[in-house]
């Protein structure tokens, strides 16, 4: 749109936005191609429009209906961003970054000082307690929230042009993802294909020229599929692509990974019921990581979950990672280890019979407290005071919910600490009961109702962690919290 056309149409936006918005209109942004001079016919008009609260139900709606006014008026699309001042101020995203560089008032003048303003006031980036910028996670959130509708979409819904949109989108947070985390954004879809290309796949960077290739592909057929009057893509062409897709997303995500422990990064490998290819629909993915060098249980707990959850999202299950150092699984006896050892297999399924072969031949001998006991025993013993105490503060509390978890999980580490001493271990929850039953109960010291406690609390347990709404009372969490003080 020319200049002169432009500016009627952004006064007249200006005055619907202060009559619908009053007081709450904080600023109004012009920002992308035109802001630049870079406009074409085909350009929409961009505006951020910073609000005083978080944008509510209402104010979007006044915000449709003035888009849909100056359509009607101007037969130009006008994007209108709403954003709470407050997020605008304290947020790094690359969105923001792009507008306090490019923006201009709605009257086109004194475009210089209102950037001057805006850097002079720009936040520094975040980080979570891994060391990542809290952008970067948001915007890999997006891309497999994103592969997650876009499975839907196709598989529950049949609608294969959206499928494949949603496929495109999703590789393209991932690599807004690793552009934010390399401090670097671009300013438009084909933009962030070359910055990407460039930042990642040039002069020797961490991926490949076929990696990078998929952006490209994927938008071109994302093109095809929200203009085409008629795309004609099959429902197998969408199922490709998004295969496609979710290779280029864990691609990124494991530079990422890769980036943010370097030769720290021992080792991946998966274990239990997928590795055992015993598996159900419920099952989570299991997952050792191991680290040369102390763990980090700030990392732990932070990024490398979240990342390993996302690099298994295609299962649309949850990845469950064990993340130890090096030195602690080649000494340490305990019973997932003992597991891993027999059942590891790599995550780029190869041949798994090596690795096992390797790691049992190592295997570490138990080690003894000075009573005799085993050391990872009066660990797992530990570990079941712990939760009760948690339990019984949890129920102080009033969490009953999450009370009842932590007493079943209890008696779990109860019984996992019994067997450990009589040299077995289980390779699940339900097994550990089982296993107990035989080894404690069958010919054994303990009692049949003794035996039913960890399997009628895990049933407790299901309920309270995973029912919509679950019904735990106070004197049903009173009674598991008996019963597990009891078993333990």
């Amino acid at each position: 749109m020319e200049k002169q056309k432009l500016e009627p149409l952004l006064e007249d936006l200006r005055r619907r936005l202060d009559a619908a918005l009053g007081e709450r209109l904080r600023e109004a942004l012009l920002y992308g191609s035109h802001a630049r001079g870079e406009a074409t016919p085909e350009s929409d008009v961009d505006v951020l429009v910073v609000v005083d609260g978080e944008p509510d139900r209402p104010l979007r709606e006044a915000l449709s209906e003035i888009r849909q006014a100056m359509y009607e008026a101007y037969r130009e699309h006008v994007y209108l961003h709403p954003v709470a001042e407050a997020r605008f101020e304290a947020q790094d995203q690359p969105l923001f970054r792009n507008v306090r560089r490019e923006a201009a008032p709605l009257s086109l003048r004194g475009a210089p000082a209102l950037r001057a303003r805006l850097q002079a006031t720009a936040p520094a980036p975040t980080y979570t307690e891994n060391g990542m910028k809290a952008v970067t996670e948001q915007l890999l959130e997006r891309a497999h929230t994103t592969l997650n509708t876009a499975q839907h979409t196709l598989h529950d819904l049949s609608d294969v042009n959206r499928a494949i949109s949603d496929a495109y989108y999703a590789a393209y947070y991932a690599a807004t993802a690793a552009l934010n985390e390399a401090g670097r954004e671009a300013k438009s879809h084909r933009g962030t294909h070359d910055l990407f290309f460039k930042t990642y796949v040039r002069d020797g960077g961490a991926l490949g020229r076929e990696v990078s290739g998929v952006l490209s592909e994927l938008y071109e057929k994302r093109v095809d599929a929200d203009y085409e009057p008629m795309p004609g893509f099959s429902a197998d062409d969408a199922d490709a692509l998004l295969a496609r897709a979710e290779t280029f997303v864990e691609a990124v995500e494991d530079v990422l990974l890769r980036a943010l422990y370097g030769e720290r990064l021992e080792a991946v490998w998966l274990y239990g019921s997928r590795a055992r290819r015993a598996a159900h629909d419920e099952s989570d993915v299991d997952v050792l990581v191991l680290l040369n060098g102390p763990r980090d249980r700030a990392s732990e707990n932070g990024g490398l979950a979240e990342i390993m959850t996302d690099l298994m999202a295609r299962y649309g299950q949850l990845v469950t990672p064990l993340v130890v150092s090096k030195e602690r699984f080649e000494t340490e006896d305990r019973p997932v280890f003992r597991n891993i050892r027999r059942e590891a297999v790599p995550l780029d399924r190869g041949d798994a019979r090596p690795l096992r072969r390797r790691l049992q031949a190592h295997a570490p001998p138990p080690t003894y407290t000075d009573c005799g006991m085993k050391a990872v025993t009066d660990d797992l013993l530990g570990r079941a005071r712990d939760a009760l105490t948690e339990a019984r503060d949890l129920f102080k509390l009033g969490h009953h919910s999450t009370a009842v978890s932590r007493a079943y999980y209890a008696t779990y580490y109860a019984a996992s600490a019994a067997l450990n001493e009589a040299g077995t271990e289980a390779k699940s929850h339900r097994g550990t009961h089982d296993r107990f039953f035989r080894t404690y109960v069958r010919d054994g010291p303990l009692s049949r109702e003794m035996s039913t406690i960890p399997a009628d609390l895990q049933e407790d347990r299901i309920e309270a962690d995973y029912a919509a709404a679950p019904a735990v009372s106070s004197a049903d969490a009173e009674e598991a919290l008996a019963r597990a003080e009891t078993f333990v």
